[in-house]
């Protein structure tokens, strides 16, 4: 995930697009340990953790606004 995170063009979070990736630490100056992708309104999918399903969530949600090391895209 680290060598996602620093490929691609960052993107603020004001500026994400669809399928841009959204990256997460356990906390902050950790390494990326998690990554998903926006989907638009704020929103991203991914799996969040091996045997459970695909699924939604916020960008504003609590747990993920703490974790939320950046973005980055990688089509133009």
């Amino acid at each position: 995930m680290t060598d996602q995170y620093q490929a691609g063009t960052t993107v603020s979070r004001d500026r994400l697009k669809k399928g841009d990736l959204v990256f997460f630490s356990v906390s902050p100056g950790r390494p990326i340990s998690h990554v998903g992708i926006y989907v638009g309104e704020n929103v991203f999918i991914h799996a969040p953790g091996k045997g459970k399903k695909v699924r939604e969530e916020s960008l504003d949600g609590r747990y993920f606004k703490e974790r939320f090391s950046g973005a980055r895209a990688y089509l133009n």
